[in-house]
């Protein structure tokens, strides 16, 4: 059976993305938050025409639980997108039924962060440095170096409402080529 998760799906999904990010910089009265964007992504994810959403064979699903290495549910990205054939809720398959479920199959996860206000406090940094460390961590912990069956793609979606101080952006792209995590930023 065919991995649905590939890099071309995941080019497809960058685009959705770009599309909801770019929208919404053209009405200034538009207040989101990381919630309207994860539903406006996966909104834009099912009426976009990818093939491998529209046959289902990949279904889009929003916090999945990743076990830590401490076996506890914890990681959750905010959107996550998995192939259908490895959707099960039995004990005994890749998803483990627990108020949803926890994914170890292949998968696209995308961490979402909104920024509408001032930018220059190091929360800011922390939070997004944060989910970079996430997709890093669920990365190595469930796919190791190299997995030769499953796909893990991630990417960290950075959406500015305001315009982020280049000493910031820098130290989130670095921070992302550093953990060979993608950082998609939106900056007003």
């Amino acid at each position: 059976m065919p991995d649905h998760i590939t890099p071309e799906l995941f080019k497809h999904v960058r685009h959705a993305v770009e599309r909801v990010c770019h929208g919404s910089f053209e009405n200034d009265k538009l207040i989101l938050t990381e919630a309207d964007l994860e539903f406006r992504v996966c909104a834009e994810l099912l009426n976009s025409n990818i093939q491998a959403i529209d046959d289902s064979a990949v279904h889009i699903h929003a916090q999945t639980n990743f076990l830590k290495t401490n076996d506890k549910l914890g990681w959750k990205p905010d959107i996550v997108l998995i192939p259908s054939a490895q959707y099960t809720v039995s004990e005994d398959g890749d998803l483990t039924h627990r108020k949803g479920y926890t994914h170890w199959g292949s998968a696209i996860a995308l961490e979402l962060k909104v920024l509408r206000k001032n930018h220059n406090t190091p929360t800011i940094l922390k939070s997004v440095v944060g989910d970079l460390e996430k997709l890093s961590q669920i990365r190595d912990t469930h796919y190791g170096a190299v997995d030769p069956v499953h796909n893990f793609l991630s990417a960290a979606v950075v959406l500015c409402r305001k315009a982020l101080p280049d000493s910031h952006v820098q130290v989130i792209q670095d921070t992302g080529r550093e953990l060979d995590i993608p950082v998609w930023l939106f900056n007003k």
